[in-house]
């Protein structure tokens, strides 16, 4: 895909040098007339004779159902630790699969209604099957995760509420207590996830500033990690919604060079620069109507010059999509791994103007 990153640096040199300094930018609005389009998320986790998000969706509902009746079936012939173990593995992989499709569109704002009553019922399912868990049948061999798999329901019921009515401050303070408390897992894949959903319900409540303070800088190498990736892209939309659309622009822009480096699947890099594109389009759309002190003609044709990337028939976009909301707790642990010298070597130097601003504050 192109990069436009030198009109986007045109159009902050514009902004100095017609104001004489860096005065704040105003604080984006909503697009009166918004021309929505969107690429349709990847199908990359469809089983077969799954076409489209809404039959995804339908087929994680029986596989949901098919699970838990297997649990009641083979409740009274397990043994109690085998029958520990089928819960909360029925119950990690309804946080971890069956949620990622709406965690998805959550991260991208493309959620409905209808998705937060579906977060919500998987939570509640979640949390009924880890009920009474902890500390019972301590020879299951994922006894370990109960409580890490309590955590992110809650969290997960807590973006669930946090459209139509704002959450209770306490309960806020300690699931976020609760999950800050994973960000030193061992478990690097653990880290990044608790990290992600931290952070997006402090954005959601009106904690930002406590966001930008928990997520990575943004060139920060991802290591193939999706909530990792999420975790920079919601950095940027945080630093556009407080007003620094030019700062969110400019990063997004070198997200998208690191793609390459940053995922080994060639498919992954194009979702991944789609979604980049995508979310630069709109922070742009919104961006031309609220940032008075740029022309309107500058902000337009950059607009319609990223829409018409994302839009190109030859390299068809499709959104990056989480994969697993949290990680699977049978599969072995990712341990945390500094960047080789090597990699930090390949990091590029920014221009100057980038550069400086690269630390987000």
């Amino acid at each position: 895909m192109k990069s436009f990153f030198p009109l986007l640096l045109i159009i902050s040199v514009w902004t100095v040098q017609s104001s004489g300094s860096q005065p704040p930018e105003s604080t984006p609005a909503a697009n009166p007339n918004p021309t929505v389009f969107t690429p349709p998320i990847n199908s990359r986790l469809y089983p077969p004779a799954v076409e489209n998000e809404v039959q995804y969706q339908q087929w994680l509902a029986d596989e949901i159902a098919r699970r838990i009746a297997k649990i009641e079936t083979e409740n009274e012939a397990t043994a109690p630790s085998e029958n520990s173990s089928l819960r909360i593995q029925t119950a990690n992989w309804i946080l971890s699969v069956a949620c990622e499709p709406i965690l998805t569109r959550i991260l991208l704002e493309l959620d409905t209604p209808q998705d937060l009553e579906q977060l919500k019922t998987l939570t509640t399912q979640a949390t009924g099957l880890l009920t009474n868990l902890k500390g019972e049948n301590e020879a299951s061999p994922h006894q370990a995760d109960v409580g890490t798999l309590v955590t992110f329901a809650k969290t997960f019921a807590i973006l669930a509420d946090a459209r139509t009515q704002p959450p209770d401050p306490n309960r806020v303070e300690q699931v976020t207590l609760e999950s800050g408390l994973l960000l030193d897992e061992d478990n690097r894949d653990v880290a990044e996830s608790a990290r992600l959903w931290q952070c997006l319900i402090f954005n959601k409540c009106d904690k930002s500033q406590r966001a930008l303070d928990v997520l990575p800088l943004v060139l920060t190498p991802v290591e193939s990690n999706s909530a990792a990736f999420f975790a920079r892209m919601l950095r940027c939309r945080i630093l556009a919604e407080q007003g620094k659309t030019t700062l969110a622009q400019a990063l997004l822009l070198k997200m998208e060079e690191q793609c390459d480096t940053w995922f080994s699947d060639e498919r992954l890099q194009s979702e991944a620069r789609c979604t980049l594109a995508w979310l630069r389009w709109r922070l742009a759309q919104q961006a031309q109507y609220s940032l008075s002190e740029i022309p309107q003609s500058s902000w337009k044709d950059f607009v319609e010059r990223t829409e018409e990337m994302i839009r190109d028939e030859k390299e068809p976009c499709q959104l990056f999509r989480l994969g697993s909301a949290i990680p699977d707790f049978g599969s072995p642990p990712q341990p945390h791994r500094e960047p080789s010298a090597s990699e930090k070597k390949a990091q590029p130097t920014p221009p100057h103007r980038v550069s400086v601003t690269l630390r987000d504050r």
